[in-house]
């Protein structure tokens, strides 16, 4: 096993000048660090679910992120199947065909189960997520209009409803779905491994005492920056006509597809659904900040170094032309956008975001335009044909950017570009 080794830059501490110019470090301590121990506890309590909890699945998933087989899940046979009862209350085997042999009865109620089986399904994304650092990747949250990696079955139109069901400590997932489908559980599960390649694990239990069966199939993969969990499952009755305790019996099969989806610093996505990354700039007002760029699809990093270039967080600042607050709006360009005290934080962001938002929609994503337009006025955007040549605005235009770049890049700011996101008619 080799370990991992990275080199984080971090600890670094700022002073900001009074002028509301560039802040200057003040010291940096680049840090080394080894995670190997951490990866190997993390796999070794996950081995220890799986013996435990009987949701065998899990190793074969480590073992494609690692390369090591952890476990290797016993053939089932009916001798054998009833001496797994006390370790696995659930039996795991490879395919649909087998799926018929593995049953394995245990006392649980429906929802119980599908909280068990989306639990370890979500730790074993979260191995996958080790491999998308906070320092080289930025995670993007949860949005609409964002298009999904992966389709609904067959690419049909069925209606598509919010799976907001999470897993403590692992991140929210930027996109889930839940589909119901006429289609059989094996023909679901095979198209997506036909189409997407997952490998998925198959499992079948009973619960309500005995009188209902659950089959269920699950796999994880990631594509491309966004890792992405698929979890089918089909109750059935063996009531024989009798009133389920816990669950009204249909013939529609479920389909949860959960995506977490990320994106590397070197890349800056102005405004668009991939804009929408987790703040990991610590400044005063946040949450406010992350708040308005959620809502305006634009990156919250850029935000935060507008206002810092603006006012240097100083809801009560004021400028000569009478621009106030944390976003230094101007009366009328106050008025225009809705806000009626420029010195109340909450609205001086919504203003400033929502004007941001206008300028980059009418300069075409092109962000130093529009910081430009916020800073000298649009017109002089459009008279100049770019850029004004006035000093000031170019030095407001280069900062934001350079900071932008520093705050949102990390690592990467030297070689980060913007990059602006295409949308999809």
């Amino acid at each position: 096993m080799i370990a991992s080794i990275s080199f984080r830059s971090g600890n670094r501490l700022w002073r900001n000048e009074e002028d509301g110019s560039q802040p200057r470090r003040v010291a940096k301590v680049t840090i080394l660090y080894i995670n190997l121990m951490n990866r190997m506890t993390k796999t070794f309590l996950q081995t220890l679910y799986a013996l435990s909890g009987g949701l065998l699945l899990m190793q074969g998933a480590i073992a494609q992120v690692t390369g090591v087989a952890l476990y290797e899940p016993p053939v089932l046979d009916p001798q054998k199947a009833q001496a797994l009862i006390s370790t696995a209350p659930t039996a795991t085997v490879s395919s649909a065909a087998g799926i018929a042999s593995s049953k394995i009865e245990s006392s649980q109620r429906y929802s119980s189960f599908l909280s068990r089986e989306r639990s370890t399904l979500g730790q074993v994304a979260d191995v996958h997520l080790e491999f998308y650092p906070n320092d080289e990747y930025l995670r993007i949250l949860p949005s609409t209009g964002r298009p999904a990696v992966v389709t609904s079955p067959f690419r049909a139109k069925l209606k598509a409803e919010n799976s907001s069901s999470t897993v403590p400590g692992i991140p929210t997932p930027t996109l889930g779905r839940l589909y119901r489908t006429d289609s059989s559980l094996a023909s679901v599960a095979g198209w997506y491994a036909k189409e997407y390649g997952f490998d998925f694990k198959y499992s079948r239990s009973t619960i309500n005492d005995g009188d209902d069966t659950v089959t269920v199939a699950r796999a994880v993969k990631p594509i491309g920056n966004t890792v992405v969990t698929v979890m089918i499952w089909n109750p059935t009755s063996n009531t024989q006509g009798r009133r389920s305790k816990d669950i009204s019996f249909s013939k529609k099969t479920s389909v949860e597809v959960q995506e977490r989806a990320f994106r590397p610093r070197g890349e800056l996505i102005v405004e668009g659904p991939d804009a929408i990354v987790e703040l990991t700039w610590k400044v005063p007002y946040r949450d406010l900040i992350q708040k308005v760029s959620f809502k305006y699809q634009i990156d919250p990093h850029l935000m935060a170094a507008l206002v810092q270039q603006e006012s240097n967080f100083n809801p009560t600042a004021m400028s000569g032309d009478s621009a106030m607050g944390l976003t230094q709006m101007i009366p009328g360009t106050a008025a225009m956008m809705g806000v009626s005290d420029p010195t109340n934080p909450r609205q001086a962001l919504e203003g400033g975001a929502k004007y941001l938002k206008m300028l980059l929609r009418r300069f075409k994503g092109n962000v130093e335009l529009a910081l430009a337009g916020y800073n000298a006025g649009p017109g002089n955007v459009d008279k100049y044909n770019g850029i004004p040549p006035f000093p000031e605005t170019r030095d407001y235009v280069r900062r934001i950017m350079a900071r932008y770049k520093e705050k949102a890049g990390g690592q990467a700011a030297a070689i980060a570009k913007v990059v602006i996101q295409k949308k999809k008619s």
